[in-house]
């Protein structure tokens, strides 16, 4: 997510949970990655200075460093 003005987002967090990402299956299903993740809900403004409304978003980290940010969708992710 690129944000035209990083000053005017609004950021939710929710609690630390440990979880873990699988490939998909033709990449043979195994464990892509393990660690915390941070479920995080963004609500930036527009070009008009208008909230769009909060989109949900997790950060995932690993060795108390941020390994990835993503949509949820858009990852295999099991929550342990």
């Amino acid at each position: 997510m690129v944000l035209k003005d990083p000053e005017s987002a609004r950021y939710r967090f929710g609690t630390p949970k440990k979880a873990y990402v699988n490939e998909g299956l033709a990449y043979g299903g195994g464990v892509a990655w393990y660690g915390w993740l941070v479920d995080v809900a963004v609500n930036a403004k527009n070009s008009f200075g208008g909230y769009t409304g909060a989109k949900p978003y997790v950060a995932l980290f690993k060795n108390g460093r941020v390994h990835k940010v993503a949509r949820e969708d858009d990852l295999l992710l099991r929550r342990l």
